[in-house]
């Protein structure tokens, strides 16, 4: 599509799933229809319509808007992932999901485990407002960034985090925990063991002791320093400014002058 100025917009993509437009704001099915309607006719290349999986009304919309005549758009559906291949019941992943939802519906568990379904930005901003730790588990290399743990350290939240993605970067030994060793494994088993094992030494000899460790005001002063040292030492080094300046540097200037 083209602007006022003649000059050539594109739009990559677009989704209209419930609340991530903004927090509260869910359309009605008439609504997401139009909507499609009108991005196919910007030019729109991919409309993201929600899990059809997840509600009646996003199963119905991806029945409806089969039918519209849609130029330009193609409709993609929000869901998990899997290896390239694999059938769904096959997925460790899935598996994995499962045993926490399990775990979460287990009474003897005392509600100490909360599954949370369609975590997004509304509810992640709670979230890293108001946990005590940032617990980042992922597989290295396969953290894509981790831009929750980010936002929770900027709000005084330690992260306890493999050492991946932002995480390398970001940990200096004062502000938070690093999970297992910064090597490679041939052996994810080994891996996984390892890491395991490091996480539950951090647990038991570092993190509830300090947690705990109150003055005579209950104050608990070590732990407080720690989520000072948090906001000092990575909120002025991630932020959107630094985004946006290191997307245009390293990305969006030398694919101008590719093309040029």
């Amino acid at each position: 599509m083209t602007d006022s100025t003649n000059r050539r917009i594109e739009i990559y993509d677009t989704t209209l799933r419930d609340g991530t437009q903004g927090e509260g704001v869910a359309f009605s099915l008439v609504e997401k229809l139009k909507i499609a309607e009108h991005l196919d006719q910007l030019g729109v290349d991919f409309i993201e319509g929600g899990y059809p999986l997840s509600n009646p009304k996003d199963a119905a919309f991806f029945e409806e808007v089969a039918k519209l005549p849609l130029a330009h758009a193609r409709i993609c559906a929000f869901g998990m992932t899997r290896r390239k291949g694999m059938a769904p019941a096959d997925d460790p992943g899935k598996s994995l999901i499962q045993s926490v939802y399990n775990m979460a519906k287990n009474n003897e568990l005392g509600g100490r485990v909360a599954f949370v379904e369609d975590y997004e930005m509304h509810m992640a901003r709670y979230l890293t407002q108001g946990v005590d730790i940032w617990l980042n588990t992922p597989r290295r290399p396969r953290e894509a960034s981790g831009t929750s743990g980010m936002k929770a350290a900027a709000n005084g939240v330690p992260n306890l985090s493999i050492l991946d993605g932002w995480w390398i970067e970001g940990y200096n030994g004062a502000n938070g925990w690093a999970i297992g060793k910064n090597i490679d494994y041939t052996d994810q088993e080994l891996q996984d063991n390892e890491d395991a094992n490091s996480i539950y030494r951090l647990l038991e000899d570092e993190i509830v002791p300090l947690y705990y460790d109150r003055d005579h005001d209950g104050v608990a002063r070590g732990w407080a320093e720690i989520m000072r040292e948090s906001i000092r030492s990575n909120s002025p080094q991630f932020s959107m400014t630094r985004m946006i300046k290191e997307y245009t540097t390293k990305l969006y200037i030398p694919a101008m002058n590719d093309d040029s």
